[in-house]
């Protein structure tokens, strides 16, 4: 038997209620403080000697600040509704609150669901944006600044070679040309026109060249000369003053050391062999060599040097007869003699 704590009268131990005043058996009291069991009549903890009634002690409670389950947001007691997110919380109170006690809310973490699905899409459109900017630099990388980048240091390059071949050019250049001047003849200055087309020394070259072309005595030239030459003393020797005098240019420089001298002074010479003591004059022709040069104004002249026999057959014996006379002559471009030299080397 046990005794009611409300009206004192005895009743079996296994009733849960009063059958003289209904009032229920509370079950076992445990301390909101220590969680140690009380008897029903214990004002004070036995355990810990705090009162129940007493609102626990923030440090040793579990964080009683109510926040909304869903979303986490900070909420009134009292509140059934979230002011954040407007979700109904009371079926979200756990169902070991005690009765009677302030409710005291667990911290829920932040439900999956919608919100997950979002910070997923949202991840996946970040790494889509940063995956494109990558891709992006990547290409900008490879087919923009890449290629420029090569061409620029390429088109660098391509100068700078050729500034250093321009260099070895002109050095090679100069080595050539030093030695064409000084061998100073036709083949040499084909040869540096062939090596270097455009080189420095280029139009000098070709100058030269033209200069030598003309200096190049042809064979016709060479014949015409010396047939000039032999006709000439063929005339002397026969006595033919008109033939003579057309081989001789109008104005001689110097004739037989007469200088400015004229067909006059020609002819006084041709009077000389023949006097009148002197039956024949036979002139024999040796060799004739030919040279030509250009004048001021790029006109060729030619220089004839020959020797030749005189015999003269003449009325006085003591006189000369023979003489070995050796010459020069030198003939304008229209093949005339202008000035005459001759110089015995032996007479008798």
């Amino acid at each position: 038997m046990k005794e009611c704590p409300n009206c004192h009268a005895q009743i079996e131990d296994n009733s849960l209620f009063c059958t003289e005043c209904g009032k229920p058996f509370s079950q076992e009291k445990i301390c909101p403080h220590c969680g140690a069991t009380m008897d029903e009549d214990d004002v004070f903890c036995q355990n810990c000697g705090k009162k129940p009634d007493d609102r626990p002690e923030a440090d040793n409670r579990i964080d009683c600040s109510i926040k909304c389950p869903y979303c986490g947001s900070p909420m009134n007691e009292g509140d059934v509704f979230c002011q954040n997110c407007g979700k109904n919380i009371v079926g979200s109170i756990p169902a070991t609150q005690p009765i009677g006690q302030p409710i005291i809310r667990q911290q829920y973490e932040k439900p999956t669901g919608s919100s997950n699905i979002g910070t997923i899409l949202l991840s996946i459109f970040g790494v889509l944006v940063l995956s494109a900017l990558c891709a992006g630099g990547f290409w900008y990388y490879k087919y923009e600044y890449a290629p420029k980048k090569a061409a620029e240091e390429a088109k660098i390059l391509a100068e700078q070679e050729k500034k250093a071949a321009i260099q070895r050019q002109d050095s090679l250049d100069q080595v050539l040309w030093q030695k064409t001047i000084e061998k100073d003849d036709e083949e040499a200055y084909q040869l540096y026109l062939q090596k270097f087309p455009l080189g420095k020394h280029a139009e000098q070259a070709k100058k030269r060249v033209d200069y030598a072309a003309k200096l190049k005595l042809t064979s016709d030239e060479e014949y015409e000369v010396q047939s000039k030459i032999q006709s000439f003393f063929y005339s002397i020797s026969n006595g033919y003053e008109d033939d003579m005098i057309s081989y001789l240019s109008p104005s001689m420089t110097s004739f037989l050391g007469k200088k400015n001298a004229s067909k006059v002074d020609a002819m006084a010479y041709l009077h000389k062999i023949h006097s009148s003591d002197v039956f024949s004059v036979k002139i024999m022709m040796g060799d004739i060599s030919v040279k030509k040069e250009l004048d001021s104004e790029q006109n060729p002249v030619y220089t004839a040097n020959f020797n030749y026999d005189q015999r003269i057959e003449r009325e006085d014996t003591s006189l000369e007869t023979f003489a070995s006379i050796k010459g020069t002559a030198t003939l304008n471009n229209l093949f005339k003699i202008t000035s005459l030299a001759l110089t015995k080397t032996a007479s008798y």
